[in-house]
């Protein structure tokens, strides 16, 4: 029975993470698409600033309000959410004009807005688990971006009033693996938020942690896996803590981080922070925005040399896409392999693509085979960069546990800025360059 139940939730939990964030990343990749069927290609940017716009305000409200709202009950509305999304730009494209692309604007604020919810409730949800179940959320979430951007150039040839109405059943899904794959262990069986800091410091479990850092978690000490975790666990493990550092208050059953505290830490990881953000920057800016330019005149060109030919050129933007995903899911499991310390290098050589690929976007004369594996090039940076810095974050000898926590916050913040300031830039450069 222990066993049936393992691979129940196992499968369960790979399954509803890819669900979770595959929408994401379908119509990050179907920006292009959306864009040109209201004649607004120049506004691509707008379609990925939405997709992640809500991020802090789902996060906040999860926090502070909904939290005596059973997972069930959150999941279930999370899915109606995606859904009406789904929904909104499926019959968005019925109105070909101004009023259909704000339609789909404020309908992909909704897919985004499931995406980051659904990953705070269910992370939140696993702290019951134990640690081998909890791996097949960490997974499921990474497969995603492969999965989502694959899914989306496999949907490409349907004609955009009906493409969406494909995706209606993933939603349905989403919900339906929640209540029937998903069990969870009996109460006698449970890993409660203490003994789970206590096995995660010695080494038993490495769950409770954002799904791509679970690999870093795995190669830290016994102080940094705890300042991991206490980044995720419940307040009443922060209760029990006592504050050392300068800044640090305790009120309540809550630690509060002071101006000081912030300043100190803020000297300390500053760097490794702003060059995972411009990564991030970059990145973005070279996949959807730099990419959109160079690859919409296949979208009008009518002569090709054969078959094969027409499918990577026509496709050439979902292809960059998913090559661009590939090179993150294989960077992100490159730790083991080996480190690297120096992210800087990381940021110079990603600034220079990005500038390669600006170029490129405007005078296109390199062959479009040739950017593809440009695109893995692309995906291995980033995640390098991600997996790394969190890395050395958690094996920096000269922060406490509380700085740590501190950085980890950072960065995640330093990510969605950088998304963010990419869809900007992206605009931007439609606006004037391209």
């Amino acid at each position: 029975h222990g066993t049936l139940m393992y691979w129940y939730n196992f499968l369960g939990l790979f399954a509803i993470g890819c669900l979770n964030n595959l929408n994401y990343v379908i119509i990050n990749s179907q920006s292009q698409d959306i864009s040109k069927y209201f004649n607004e290609e120049g506004n691509i940017g707008i379609i990925i600033l939405a997709n992640v716009s809500m991020g802090l305000i789902v996060q906040s409200a999860n926090t502070f309000f909904l939290q005596c709202i059973p997972h069930s009950i959150r999941i279930s509305v999370n899915g109606l959410i995606g859904l009406c999304g789904l929904a909104g730009v499926a019959f968005s494209m019925y109105l070909p004009d101004i009023r259909g692309y704000i339609i789909s604007v404020i309908s992909v604020m909704a897919i985004g807005t499931a995406s980051t919810f659904g990953e705070i409730v269910i992370l939140g949800y696993l702290k019951i688990f134990p640690n081998d179940v909890v791996s097949g959320w960490g997974s499921g979430t990474g497969m995603a971006g492969v999965a989502g951007a694959g899914l989306a150039l496999a949907i490409a040839p349907i004609p955009m009033k009906y493409r969406y109405f494909v995706l209606f059943p993933l939603s349905i899904l989403y919900v339906i693996i929640w209540f029937t794959l998903i069990q969870p262990p009996p109460k006698d069986l449970r890993i409660d938020a203490k003994k789970k800091q206590k096995d995660l410091i010695d080494g038993k479990v490495t769950d409770g942690v954002d799904s791509e850092d679970i690999q870093v978690v795995e190669k830290a000490t016994k102080t940094e896996k705890k300042s991991l975790l206490d980044n995720n666990v419940e307040e009443e493990i922060h209760s029990e803590e006592k504050p050392q550092e300068k800044g640090i208050k305790k009120i309540g059953s809550k630690i509060v981080w002071g101006i000081q505290f912030f300043f100190i830490s803020l000297k300390k990881s500053w760097w490794w922070s702003l060059n995972l953000l411009a990564v991030y920057w970059f990145e973005y800016v070279i996949v959807y925005g730099c990419a959109n330019a160079r690859t919409l005149e296949y979208s009008v060109q009518e002569e090709f040399v054969n078959v094969v030919d027409e499918f990577f050129k026509k496709n050439a933007f979902y292809i960059i896409s998913l090559c661009y995903q590939i090179g993150v899911i294989i960077s992100r499991t490159s730790l083991k392999c080996f480190k690297i310390r120096q992210i800087w290098m990381i940021t110079v050589f990603q600034a220079f693509l990005l500038f390669f690929w600006v170029a490129e976007g405007y005078f296109a004369v390199t062959p479009i085979y040739l950017l593809f594996p440009l695109a893995i090039v692309v995906g291995l940076l980033g995640g390098a960069s991600y997996v790394n810095v969190y890395y050395l974050f958690l094996t920096n000898e000269d922060m406490t546990p509380q700085e740590r926590e501190f950085c980890v916050n950072l960065c995640a913040l330093g990510v969605t800025v950088g998304i963010t300031s990419s869809s900007f830039t992206t605009t931007l450069l439609n606006w004037t360059i391209y």
